[in-house]
């Protein structure tokens, strides 16, 4: 019995009505447990019949429907789930919500909560956002792509970088949340930077972030120079972006994205940020307005 079931039966049994539409959901349960009359389009369910399922909600997984709903179990953590049902997988907040990856740039410690740590290289702190009471950085560094984030100290990063003392955190992605890393930075309220893919989606994450001041990456003269290297640019990257992009970018008041931008126009292509980890390239801090 998973949550569309309960689901299901919470609905049923919250209602006088007898009659309900036969789909999926309807017809497994009542395979399985032959509760109900199926007729053809939907399914009768008698006053007995809705007992005896929640009887079966409740002997499946602990969850007396009569006292708690689904939705009491939302905004709790598979520990606080527990204590109202048998499976702490019918919690609400997933184990990694609200949660982030931090790290510091190399060579340098990380500093939250009036503490430093020094973390080993390829590692990162994994820690909830109610956790961050106060940041000793001086700025925010964003990563948008995780490989990148997880090699950091294989970038080659000039002392400027350095001197932003930024607090290094990755995008996001299905398991550590954008919006969580919004919520930070709102928080947080520094300076930001962020180091992204050079392409047409890369340029929109930049500037869609408050407070942003640079993009770290190699220096506009060697930008040039890599827009015009076949085994660098990939030509994908802005035939798919390019339509869903074009309006912003035209139309943005970032002097630094509007020169990126022509040089993309121009190769009519995009570079990865993972190119970063392999080649002998010094990454600086390109201010966003000159």
């Amino acid at each position: 019995m998973n949550k569309q079931h309960i689901k299901m039966i919470e609905r049923a049994l919250d209602t006088e009505q007898s009659q309900f539409a036969l789909n999926q959901g309807w017809r497994q349960l009542h395979e399985q447990y032959n509760i109900g009359w199926l007729r053809a389009k939907h399914i009768d369910l008698t006053a007995d019949d809705k007992r005896q399922l929640a009887e079966l909600v409740r002997a499946k997984t602990e969850l007396d429907l009569s006292q708690i709903k689904l939705d009491d179990l939302k905004p709790l953590h598979r520990e606080q789930a527990l204590a109202l049902v048998s499976d702490e997988k019918m919690a609400g907040q997933s184990v990694k919500q609200q949660r982030l990856a931090l790290k510091s740039l190399p060579g340098y410690r990380l500093k939250l909560n009036q503490q430093d740590y020094h973390l080993p290289d390829f590692g990162y702190l994994d820690m909830g956002l109610a956790d961050i009471a106060s940041c000793q950085h001086q700025s925010v560094l964003i990563v948008e792509n995780y490989r990148c984030f997880d090699q950091l100290q294989k970038h080659q990063f000039k002392a400027v970088v350095g001197q932003y003392d930024p607090l290094v955190i990755f995008r996001g992605d299905k398991v550590f949340s954008e919006k969580t890393v919004r919520q930070l930075l709102q928080q947080l309220d520094l300076p930001v930077l962020v180091m992204a893919d050079l392409d047409p989606k890369g340029l929109l994450i930049a500037q869609s972030f408050p407070n942003l001041i640079g993009l770290v990456a190699p220096e506009l003269a060697m930008l040039e120079v890599l827009f015009k290297q076949q085994d660098v640019i990939n030509s994908d990257l802005y035939t798919k972006q390019h339509a869903g992009s074009q309006k912003q970018l035209a139309t943005t008041s970032y002097s630094l994205i509007q020169q990126i931008w022509l040089l993309i126009q121009n190769a009519q292509a995009g570079i990865a940020q993972e190119h970063w980890l392999e080649m002998p390239l010094e990454l600086s801090v390109l201010a966003i307005n000159g």
